[in-house]
This record gives structure tokens, C-alpha cells and sequence, in this order.
């Protein structure tokens, strides 16, 4: 696992969606207990932002309905096993129709190769 070296806040009245750079794609982040994702093609990103502001990426996947590849009871398990010194945040970058799932794949792989989230596919 990698942390993100970088600090992630709520919005100013704590219930907006952050825009938070991971790579070189803008996730809209919020706390996973304030998500309420449209169904729509996306690549989404799990993290886990401790007190201090540090923030691990616990998991990356690509669907094209974002709740469809989130909504997973052993991947929750996963998150909370290990994000347990920090919230757990959800992240989502829409992709519009343009891009394919080879596209959304594609994203997810180069995600996983740079930050090694412990939770989701390998």
C-alpha cells in the first residue's frame, strides 16, 4: 500500500463532494457514509483518511454502473479491516459513454500498479 502524500478535507459546510487529485485523474470523494452515486460508467477509488490527513488507497475497480462494483460485501469487509486507523472515503471519475470498459479497465490498472490497494481485484 502507498499513501497518496496528500491531504483530503471536507467540503466547507462537510457534506459536499471533494474534488481530490489521484494520479492524473480528479475523483469527487466524500465519506463513504455520505455516497450517493448516480448509476453511471466510472472509475472509483476507496480510501482511508486517518485523523492526521494521511490518506492509503484500500481499493480501485471500474464499472459501468459505479454502485454495481462498490456495493460488495467482502470488499466492505476489506476496506474496514484495513482503513480501521481512518475514514473510509469513495471516490468516483465518471467516464462519460465515450469510453469503453477497456478504457475504465485501463485506468484501474494504472491506479492499482501506482498506489498497491490491498482490497479488490489483484
Amino acid at each position: 500500500m502507498k499513501a497518496l502524500g496528500s491531504k483530503i478535507y471536507r467540503g466547507t459546510c462537510g457534506h459536499l463532494p471533494t474534488d481530490v487529485p489521484i494520479g492524473a485523474y480528479t475523483f469527487k470523494c466524500v465519506p463513504l457514509s455520505e455516497a450517493s452515486f448516480i448509476d453511471t460508467g466510472a472509475v472509483y477509488i476507496v480510501l482511508s483518511v486517518a485523523p492526521s490527513g494521511e490518506t492509503i488507497v484500500l481499493d480501485v475497480g471500474h464499472s459501468g454502473d459505479s454502485w454495481r462494483g462498490i456495493d460488495v460485501k467482502d470488499r466492505v469487509k476489506c476496506w474496514y479491516k484495513h482503513g480501521s486507523k481512518g475514514a473510509i472515503w469513495v471516490g468516483v471519475y465518471p467516464t462519460p459513454s465515450i469510453y469503453t470498459a477497456y478504457e475504465r479497465l485501463r485506468v484501474e490498472g494504472e491506479l492499482r500498479q501506482t498506489y498497491q490497494p490491498p482490497c479488490g481485484r489483484p
